[in-house]
This record gives structure tokens, C-alpha cells and sequence, in this order.
């Protein structure tokens, strides 16, 4: 009898641990399931190391360095409105390979950590935080396009190296033969940006009322001053930057500047210069566009700003 009563009461002990036990493994894994307060389990904060040197940029474009964890599932990014969270998770990425990530959060203060985890097996273990990351988003206050008016503009000739022609109604690019050749110089007085925006895209637009096609017409950016009534052949500036190129025809003829345009707008504005991309040419190859003393159809410059 007593031997019976010592075996049966062996045997409760058993299940009662084994109860506890998987009471205990149920209630970790639950406990381990990301939250918006970012826990991290016991277990994976010891065994798990945090992604580091998390930085945030531009419209919030987050990128960081991978945990030293080599058996980590994955990353998981979290955002929050307030200073040390609460955070709430806004992705997980399943590998360790990817270490950026693209927010789109709209206007405001944000600020984001990013945690390793493991999600192998069943398991949900997460790393602690890493660092804090924040950015200031100011939404674009008047979006859209501006167009604005050549405030100078002028050509010159190589054949009269000291005339100036600022007073023409016609502005005349040429390639013809050693020594004849005809640029053109367009001045635009930049609009402000709308607070809270960039420019984001530029187009210069002139309007050619004699052409000879086939030719392909080049814009650079003009590296010095330069005026309408006083600038010459011999006393043009010269150029920076690469040239943004279309090909000749009558009509209204348009040059892709976005990138001389946001050079203008943090450096210095000295407006474009035009020509043929093949100069001293063996025939004459000749466009004639309208300027801004013309009574119609004046060099436009359209800023896009987002």
C-alpha cells in the first residue's frame, strides 16, 4: 500500500512541473509578441544585440547598421510622435541584408528606433531599442508651377566681337565656317521658394521663328555676371557645369535646366548661356528666337516646386 501511494504520488509531482513548464514556455512566447511600447523579451535583450548608428534624413528615409547577431531573422522599424515612445511598428524586414527604409510619414516631428528579432521555430525574440532617430518634416506650402520672364537677355556675334545686340527682338544662335559663330544669353530673376518646398523641377523655354533643323542646341550655365546692354563676344562668360541639349526646329524649343536651377538657387544665378553643339561648322547653320523686347513669345523659365 504504501508503495502504491509513493508511486502515485511521484507521478503527480511530474505533471504538475510538466504544467508549469509549458505554462511558462506558452506565457514567454506570448510575452516576446512586439508591442507599440517596443518590449523585448529577457531572453532575446541578452542574446540579441540592437541594430546601431540609426540616422534619419531628407522625408525621412532611415538607414542603419545590422545587429552582430548572425542568427537574427530580421529588423523592425518603429516610429513615434513623442520623444522615447511610446513607438509603434511601422515594418519588419525578413532578412539582415536591408538596412534602409523609406517612410512616408506626411508633416511633422517623428522619431524612430529600430529592433533586431528572431521569428524562427515559433519563437518572437526581440532586441532592446537601438538609438533614437528623429527628423522635421515641413510639407511643400505652395506646390505647383511658376513660370517667370527673361528679366536680360541678349546675343553676340563672333564676327563683331564688341557689339552688343541686348536690344534686339531677335536672339540668333549660329555655327558657320572658322570665326562666325552666334550665341545666346537668357537671365531669369529666380522666383522664392515656397516655404517648406524645393524645386524639383525646371524647363527653359524659347520660341525659335527661323530654324535650321537637324542641329542639336546646347544650355549652360553661365559662371560669371554679365549684362544685356553691356555683354559682347569678347567678354562672355564662360560656362559651368554639364550642357542640356534639343534639337533644332521652329516653334516653341525646350531645355530640361532642373539641375542649373537648383545650382542657381544655392550658389550664384547667372543665368544660361545657348549654342550650337557643333561650332565653326562647314555650311551655316543658323535659329533666330524671340526675345523679350519681342511682342510676343518671351524666354519663359517654369519652376516646379514639391
Amino acid at each position: 500500500m504504501r508503495t502504491g501511494v509513493a508511486r502515485a504520488l511521484r507521478w503527480l509531482i511530474v505533471a504538475v512541473l510538466l504544467v508549469q513548464v509549458v505554462g511558462y514556455v506558452r506565457g514567454t512566447s506570448a510575452g516576446l509578441t512586439a508591442h507599440t511600447s517596443n518590449p523585448s523579451s529577457s531572453f532575446g535583450a541578452t542574446a540579441l544585440t540592437p541594430p546601431t548608428s540609426l540616422i534619419v534624413s531628407g522625408s525621412a528615409g532611415l538607414s542603419w547598421t545590422a545587429t552582430t547577431s548572425s542568427w537574427a531573422t530580421g529588423s523592425r522599424v518603429f516610429r513615434s510622435t513623442v520623444s522615447g515612445g511610446p513607438y509603434t511598428q511601422i515594418a519588419e524586414i525578413a532578412n539582415l541584408s536591408t538596412t534602409t527604409y523609406a517612410d512616408n510619414p506626411g508633416s511633422g516631428t517623428f522619431y524612430y528606433v529600430v529592433q533586431s528579432y528572431y521569428g524562427g521555430n515559433g519563437a518572437n525574440w526581440t532586441s532592446v531599442d537601438s538609438n533614437q532617430a528623429s527628423v522635421t518634416i515641413v510639407s511643400c506650402s505652395s506646390p505647383g508651377s511658376q513660370t517667370v520672364v527673361a528679366d536680360s537677355d541678349s546675343w553676340v556675334y563672333q564676327v563683331t566681337p564688341t557689339t552688343n545686340s541686348g536690344t534686339d527682338t531677335t536672339l540668333y544662335i549660329q555655327s558657320y565656317n572658322t570665326s562666325r559663330n552666334s550665341r545666346t544669353l537668357v537671365h531669369f530673376a529666380l522666383p522664392a521658394v515656397p516655404p517648406g518646398c524645393a524645386a524639383t523641377g525646371a524647363t527653359l523655354r524659347l520660341n525659335s521663328t527661323l530654324a535650321i533643323t537637324g542641329r542639336t542646341l546646347q544650355v549652360y550655365q553661365a559662371s560669371a555676371a554679365w549684362t544685356e546692354l553691356g555683354v559682347t563676344w569678347s567678354n562672355q562668360p564662360a560656362t559651368t557645369g554639364p550642357a542640356v541639349t534639343t534639337t533644332s526646329a521652329t516653334g516653341w524649343r525646350t531645355w530640361a535646366v532642373t539641375s542649373q536651377v537648383q545650382a542657381m538657387y544655392t550658389g550664384a544665378n547667372y543665368g544660361f548661356v545657348l549654342r550650337d553643339s557643333v561650332e565653326s561648322g562647314a555650311g551655316q547653320y543658323y535659329q533666330g528666337f524671340a526675345s523679350r523686347e519681342a511682342a510676343t513669345n518671351k524666354p519663359e523659365l517654369v519652376i516646379t516646386f514639391s
